[in-house]
């Protein structure tokens, strides 16, 4: 609600914001005239700093096509006090221009149980989880989507400084 950035969230369902954001073959679809943008939960200023358990579901249909974004993702951008987990990001699509992840741009917190099925895509620190890692801790996480930048970008993470675990690419 409004600009409160420390609430506790949990899901009790899937979700789809948008049906058939992506192809069969990973690519964006063709007419995207009728999606609905994404704005992710946490930007600079009001960075996302609470828990959020997605208790096994999924979220699909995202989209952000936005070359000029940053802190583009499911989270644009979490805390040191922030935690993610159980959820999967599918059939979406995350363009922009710097921090760029199917679970968060720009991760300071927690991320685990999470993964990534979707075309995360920016001009640098882009990755499957993260695009921007600084601090907290990714563990327990995959992706199997398509990454790509022109600079700093992983399957994983694109810019990372900080704890990985048993984490994968695929």
């Amino acid at each position: 609600s409004g600009n409160n950035s420390s609430i506790k969230a949990v899901l009790t369902t899937d979700i789809t914001e948008n049906d058939g954001v992506l192809k069969a073959d990973g690519t964006l679809a063709d007419d995207t005239s009728g999606f609905r943008v994404w704005t992710p939960i946490g930007k600079k200023g009001y960075i996302f700093e609470g828990e959020f358990d997605g208790q096994g579901h999924t979220i699909s249909g995202l989209y952000v096509n936005d070359p000029e974004a940053t802190r583009v993702g499911l989270f644009g951008s979490t805390s040191d006090t922030g935690t993610i987990k159980n959820v999967g990001v599918i059939d979406s699509y995350f363009y922009g221009d710097e921090y760029v992840g199917g679970i968060s741009g720009s991760n300071d917190s927690t991320i685990t149980n999470c993964y990534s099925i979707c075309s995360v895509n920016g001009n640098t620190s882009v990755g499957g989880i993260c695009g921007y890692h600084p601090y907290g801790k990714i563990n327990n996480c995959f992706s199997a989507g398509t990454v790509s930048a022109e600079s700093k970008f992983g399957g994983v993470c694109g810019f990372n400084y900080e704890d990985i675990t048993n984490c994968y690419y695929d």
